[in-house]
């Protein structure tokens, strides 16, 4: 019996190459007989399918032997165990996927196919529109000689000669007419199709543009007006201000100059480890009590997949927490100092997968936070940011000794979140994120 099998499959092995190597070789010298047989094919089970079928097969092995055999340094002792318990090489599993990935290649040969049978009935009638011409220019001249108003014709011109050439010159000039104008509506078709679908897009796109915009002016437009505070009270009790936000820039911006040095160049960006002595930026720091021998370093440990940056305060050589330490006037320079330290200076020497959670941007007015929500807000009826009731800029309320300041914020992977600190005296007591919107599910 075995031999038997091993028989008929080496017939249904050497039919199968034959109908792959025979029709590939139709394909490439004899395009309208593969066309026809394609086309047999596709209609009935018949002989041309059975046929294209072992072309197939044909096709599959030589593909799956021939990948087996480029993979010979694999060794034979990789591979899984599956389900039912038997072992499965390496070789066979790339072998397998490299021949399934390849089988729309067979597709591929039709369309050369027909590809090749357009190309060279073009070749033919462009042969014979070049023949029509050199016959009419080289008949030009003798016609020339013919003194037809005279009434002068050569014995050897009979009228049936004249008659056909003059039959065969209205045909070309018909032939080169049709052919000039069907290639003109061609491409004033497709320019009016392509003039149509783009008046479509700008117009789609323009309503697209007014629906957002209507909703995020409906947004802001419910948003309090909070009043202008230019002085922070000592006491008593006061509903949420919010600080001019040019004041806020420029110390902000100052601020900025003193932890540049904690920015990550990019060549450094997978350094293991990369300490920054930040130490003399809390010498002088605005609305900032001195503290004598304290010792900040910012510690960057990064890697192929990102960086992040701890910052480590020590005094008299024991760790401290930089926000639990620091004390903080109660004046403008202080609040500023204070929100900077502990929300801004978090995103300071980050890279790439660091900054999750740590890329936002502080609204301080009213352009930034409407631009933010117009590229990244939704125009669902049930989006959280619909109930949004806290503005940009830097807000804060007094509670007797107390002090509440917050800010709103959004990133590429922070939702908006409203960033706050709390103060009792001078220094911090409390530091909290409430996110308000959702994620817009951007991966760095």
């Amino acid at each position: 019996m075995r031999p038997l099998l091993l028989a008929l499959a080496a017939i249904i092995t050497v039919i199968a190459l034959f109908a792959m190597i025979e029709t590939v070789w139709t394909a490439i010298s004899r395009p309208e007989a593969a066309i026809e047989r394609f086309k047999d094919a596709s209609k009935s089970f018949g002989k041309s399918r059975i046929y294209l079928t072992f072309a197939v097969i044909g096709f599959i092995g030589i593909v799956y032997c021939g990948t087996y055999s480029l993979l010979f340094w694999i060794p034979y002792s990789w591979g899984i165990v599956n389900q039912d318990g038997e072992f499965s090489t390496l070789r066979h599993s790339i072998s397998g996927l490299f021949t399934a990935l390849a089988l729309p290649l067979v597709g591929v040969l039709a369309d050369h196919a027909r590809l090749l049978s357009d190309a060279r009935r073009l070749k033919q009638t462009i042969k014979g529109v070049e023949k029509m011409i050199h016959c009419v220019n080289d008949l030009e001249p003798f016609i020339e000689k013919l003194s037809i108003e005279k009434g002068v014709v050569p014995k050897d011109i009979r009228a049936a000669d004249l008659w056909w050439l003059d039959e065969q010159a209205k045909i070309l000039q018909h032939n080169v007419t049709r052919v000039i104008n069907d290639s003109l509506a061609r491409e004033r078709k497709a320019l009016e199709e392509k003039e149509a679908a783009t008046t479509a897009e700008i117009e789609a796109r323009s309503v697209l543009i007014q629906n957002k915009f209507n909703w995020v002016e409906a947004i802001l437009n419910k948003l309090p007006a909070l009043p202008i505070a230019n002085d922070i009270a000592t006491g008593g009790q006061s509903d949420w201000m919010v600080l001019p936000t040019k004041i806020v820039t420029e110390r902000w911006s100052k601020l900025e100059d003193l932890f540049s040095s904690l920015s990550v160049p990019k060549e450094m960006e997978q350094d293991e480890l990369r300490l920054v002595d930040i130490s003399k930026a809390f010498l002088n720091f605005p609305g900032m009590d001195g503290i004598k021998n304290l010792k900040v370093v910012g510690h960057y440990r990064g890697g192929t997949h990102g960086g992040d940056t701890t910052i480590v305060a020590t005094l008299n050589g024991r760790d401290v927490g930089l926000s639990d330490i620091a004390r903080f006037d109660r004046t403008i320079d202080g609040i500023c100092s204070a929100f900077f330290i502990a929300h801004i200076l978090p995103t300071y020497g980050r890279f790439w997968h660091g900054l999750y959670n740590n890329d936002y941007t502080i609204f301080l007015d009213y352009s930034s936070l409407g631009e933010w929500l117009f590229n990244n807000a939704g125009l669902g009826k049930d989006n959280c940011l619909q109930r949004l009731d806290r503005g940009a800029g830097l807000r804060i309320k007094v509670d007797g000794s107390k002090l509440r300041v917050a800010a709103l914020g959004a990133g590429l992977t922070t939702p908006l979140t409203d960033f706050s600190i709390e103060l009792a005296g001078n220094r911090i007591i409390g530091s909290t994120r409430e996110v308000l919107g959702p994620s817009n599910g951007i991966l760095y």
